[in-house]
């Protein structure tokens, strides 16, 4: 028995040194795979770089690829990284101080990124794409700022809801100064009490000038054939909107003498135009903004409703 068991002991000793010899010479192996891949790189890069060199690879990182590079300049791709990263101490190419991505700007402007990228690609931001084929796509910060602050391209976002700090401030500036703000086709129906459709044939015979996006306004369907219509406020304002030779920005006696019975029999807008021959209620809400200015109005769910803040008179 006693025997047995020394015989099983030293067969375990066995498999544990041959095992322990085994692993020794992997970790050689290793090594030497280690020691020769950097003395094979030593030998291709041994030489000093020169400043030529440095400029180069400054000039060019972002533009090419490590392997671009050292290829142009006789060396390993490991050589050049090491070079720039850890000699040089230069920012990666998405890092750099002087440049932003796409994803970074719309960040700051508070919109999908899938905006600026197609707006990058058709050229309507002025950047490109950064070198190693990962579809990141590169602007100069000086040209975001400037198109940012731009007050004719707010027509594809909104400077409002900006979210970088400095950026926004920048815009609020910008827009005291300007003094003047987009407005949608809705917006400008609103205002004059007309349909939209009033509107789009207004800019079709050319009597309201109107900005038609280029470029699809967001991003994913870059191949839209239509765009939104933009007017700027300061001339939708001034635009008179007339309908088979009568002027519907005005109201004759019997027209206000109706409008304020209605009223006091607590009358929507909806009913008011339609007894009027009017399927538009801003065309009514715009009457009782001008002719009787006292009575507060409220937006409901089915339609707009009018609720006079006192009695009309």
């Amino acid at each position: 028995m006693t025997l047995r068991l020394r015989s099983k002991n030293t067969h375990s000793a066995s498999l544990e040194s041959a095992g322990t010899s085994q692993g020794a010479a992997m970790d050689a192996m290793m090594d030497r795979m280690v020691r020769l891949a950097v003395a094979e790189d030593a030998a291709n890069d041994r030489r000093t770089w020169t400043a030529a060199e440095d400029q180069y690879v400054r000039d060019h990182l972002g533009w090419l690829t490590d392997a671009e590079m050292a290829e142009a300049l006789g060396r390993t791709p490991v050589a050049v990284h090491l070079r720039w990263n850890r000699d040089l101490k230069l920012c990666g190419p998405s890092k750099a101080p002087e440049v932003i991505t796409a994803n970074r700007a719309a960040e700051a402007l508070g919109i999908d990124a899938h905006k600026v990228a197609h707006w990058v690609d058709v050229g309507l931001i002025r950047g490109r794409f950064m070198a190693g084929g990962r579809n990141i796509r590169l602007i100069q910060r000086e040209t975001f700022r400037r198109w940012a602050l731009n007050p004719e391209n707010w027509v594809y976002f909104d400077h409002r809801l900006v979210m970088d700090p400095e950026l926004r401030r920048m815009m609020a500036k910008r827009a005291r100064r300007w003094g003047d703000e987009w407005w949608t086709t809705r917006q400008v129906a609103e205002h004059h009490g007309v349909e939209v459709g009033d509107v789009k044939r207004y800019i079709q015979m050319g009597r309201i000038h109107s900005v038609r996006l280029p470029v699809s306004l967001g991003g994913r369907h870059a191949e839209r054939k239509w765009s939104n219509h933009f007017v700027l406020k300061s001339e939708a304002v001034q635009v008179k909107f007339y309908h088979h030779g009568d002027d519907k920005s005005s109201l004759t006696p019997g027209g206000k003498a109706w409008i304020k019975k209605a009223l006091r029999m607590g009358w929507n807008a909806t009913w008011i135009g339609r007894s009027m021959g009017h399927d538009a209620p801003h065309t009514v809400l715009n009457w009782i903004k001008r002719y009787f200015p006292h009575v507060k109005m409220a937006k409901g769910r089915a339609s707009w409703s009018l609720h006079p803040r006192k009695a009309v008179k």
